[in-house]
């Protein structure tokens, strides 16, 4: 009976970890980039070339974060870049060349500091503008899967929407104000979250993705977070919230990563991107979601364009140094 029990589940297991293996290619039919995932999230090794077949980086993912060993090289098959990660956000740079296999002074980057404060989440270091090199707003969609099952497990659902009822101060802004321009007054915000008949379907996240020069790191902070619900059946988003004032409600949130035991709260869990997500949109001049000119696999293709672009241009990037 205990082997049976075992066998059944190692079955489960195996029927709800899809892994799979991701690439494309250059215009010129050269392998462009490989990558391995599991459950919608990075996990495994990531693999990138040059047009000319030359290997450009190396490194490996697990659960959406960068971890251990991460190489860059030229286009001439110089090795750029060495770093090893700690962390997604911590690294040791242990080589830095020019184009010529020349080493470089290493650069002097600030530290991404991972204390917590009395709220319970993670300060953002400070962000100077002039130290953007690069930035980006990314949406996605967060579905109610066993992979977010932190963020929609019943716990935080109701507690998050029981603490918005109850408190006037946490502003809540209507669906098609993910500026945070136009809020609810009180009777639209009590009528609001009393609705019956209201089950909650995804989130819709907000996100700048921007490059900073004195971490020499890419960096993705959520803006906000919409609940997207079903009421009498139809789909709709329901209100955005700011993710500044929503961090210490998320902090009260307990849970257990084994993969990850600095992930203690919810907000822990989406500050090192846990989760697994689908990128609806990403800034442009015609402010076009993906789904406006792309349906079917070309929408999949685009959604895993942008994914990828985002992680191939760091690496573009590695070689950048601080301002002084």
């Amino acid at each position: 009976m205990k082997l049976l029990l075992i066998i059944a589940a190692i079955i489960l297991f195996l029927s709800t970890t899809k892994a799979q293996v991701k690439r494309d290619y250059h215009e010129n039919t050269q392998l462009k980039y490989q990558v391995n995932t599991k459950d919608g999230r990075f996990d495994g090794t990531y693999t990138s070339w040059h047009p000319n077949g030359q290997k450009k980086a190396e490194g490996l993912f697990k659960n959406n974060q960068r971890i251990g060993s991460w190489k860059v090289w030229s286009p001439t098959g110089v090795l750029k870049v060495h770093r090893v990660y700690q962390n997604h956000f911590q690294f040791q740079v242990l080589a830095y060349q020019g184009d010529h296999d020349i080493a470089l002074p290493r650069p002097d980057l600030a530290v991404y500091e991972l204390t917590k404060n009395e709220s319970g989440f993670i300060e953002y270091p400070v962000t100077e503008p002039d130290n953007v090199y690069w930035e980006k707003r990314i949406w996605r969609r967060l579905e109610d899967n066993s992979m977010n099952a932190p963020l929609f497990s019943g716990q935080s659902k109701e507690f998050l929407f029981n603490e918005l009822a109850a408190s006037k101060d946490i502003p809540i802004y209507k669906a098609d104000s993910d500026g945070f321009k136009a809020s609810f007054n009180a009777r639209e915000r009590k009528q609001l979250l009393s609705q019956e008949n209201v089950t909650l379907v995804a989130y819709e996240i907000k996100e700048v993705q921007f490059f900073e020069l004195t971490r020499n790191l890419s960096e993705s902070r959520i803006l906000g977070i919409c609940p997207i619900v079903k009421i009498d059946d139809k789909e709709q988003a329901l209100c955005w919230l700011k993710y500044e004032d929503i961090r210490p409600l998320l902090a009260k949130q307990k849970v257990s990563i084994a993969s990850n035991p600095m992930v203690a709260t919810v907000e822990d869990w989406l500050h090192f991107r846990h989760f697994k997500s689908l990128i609806k949109k990403e800034s442009n001049v015609y402010d076009r979601a993906i789904a406006d000119y792309a349906t079917g696999d070309a929408l999949e293709k685009e959604q895993e364009r942008i994914e990828m672009q985002l992680i191939d241009l760091e690496h573009d990037l590695w070689m950048f140094e601080p301002l002084k």
